[in-house]
């Protein structure tokens, strides 16, 4: 959806593409950027189950991660506007 709103929409685009053009794009901070492709691999291996996951490793993730998780999630609520 993100990609439409910017008219940079490609067919066939993958989620890492997609989030290198939203940083080159200025769209995407760098901070944000990296946490969405952190985020994305927990995610990758929590849900294909590559290897377990350490509790701790997510928790960690999570707490170190605060102010762009927070930074992350005021940038959707401005497309709810």
């Amino acid at each position: 959806m993100l990609l439409k709103e910017y008219n940079i929409y490609k067919i066939g685009i993958t989620v890492d593409a997609a989030i290198k053009l939203l940083k080159e794009k200025n769209i995407f901070s760098d901070e944000i950027a990296n946490y969405i492709n952190s985020a994305r691999l927990i995610r990758n291996r929590i849900g294909h189950r590559y290897k377990q996951l350490k509790i701790e490793t997510l928790v960690n993730f999570l707490e170190e991660n605060i102010e762009v998780r927070n930074s992350l999630f005021e940038f959707v609520k401005s497309f709810l506007k």
